[in-house]
């Protein structure tokens, strides 16, 4: 059997393994450091990975069920992004409130994709919870809780950058077109992500600001 998009289904299984790679990282750095913000930041790495990895084999076999569960765990990866954050910049109320939103946002839009299909939803979705991560990392700098905010900014801004790349629809080969630049392209956002959080503190065993 022939793939219907080979080149797409081999960049989204190379984004997978870098995705898969960050993630094992964060979970060893995360355990040893007994810090849930980076568990959770590595359960969004583990989510995209499977997402990237699901979305190639889609490209390969094609499959409405299959892509319907890819565009769920980018959901999900949405959600755990939100989640880490919220370890790192609040405690106590304000953090239940925050996973609550995160989990209402994750449920509407997972009722909302079951009937659409278009891509741009998923952007969205994405792009919602990655301006809610930006904002609470804001806040945990200005608490001196963390030094990651640029770097999630850098990744939020190549993120936007490659969303508009895959919408537009350029094309720099015929072997090559806007979703594997779409591709490439969030390898880079994964390092910088993984940046991100590598060094997180959760709010609640970090009562003193850092020097």
């Amino acid at each position: 059997m022939r793939p219907a998009e080979p080149v797409t289904a081999l960049t989204d299984y190379l984004l997978a393994a870098v995705y898969l790679a960050f993630a094992l990282q964060l979970l060893r750095r995360g355990r040893a450091a007994g810090q849930r913000s980076i568990l959770l930041a590595a359960a969004a790495f583990l989510a995209t990975a499977l997402s990237a990895g699901l979305g190639g084999t889609y490209h390969w076999l094609g499959g409405t069920a299959l892509w319907k569960i890819t565009v769920y765990c980018l959901g999900l990866a949405g959600f755990f992004l939100v989640a880490a954050a919220a370890f790192a910049a609040s405690t106590g109320r304000a953090r239940r409130l925050l996973l609550i939103a995160a989990g209402v946002q994750f449920a509407a839009y997972g009722t909302w994709i079951i009937g659409h299909d278009d891509f741009r939803y998923v952007i969205y979705d994405y792009a919602l919870a990655m301006l809610a991560t930006l904002g609470l990392f804001v806040w945990a700098a200005r608490e001196r809780l963390s030094r990651g905010v640029w770097w999630i900014a850098a990744a939020i801004v190549v993120t936007f950058a490659a969303s508009g790349v895959q919408s537009s629809g350029l094309t720099l080969h015929r072997y090559f077109n806007h979703n594997d630049l779409y591709h490439v392209i969030q390898m880079g956002t994964a390092w910088l992500f993984y940046r991100g959080f590598h060094d997180c503190i959760d709010r609640a065993l970090s009562s003193e600001p850092r020097p």
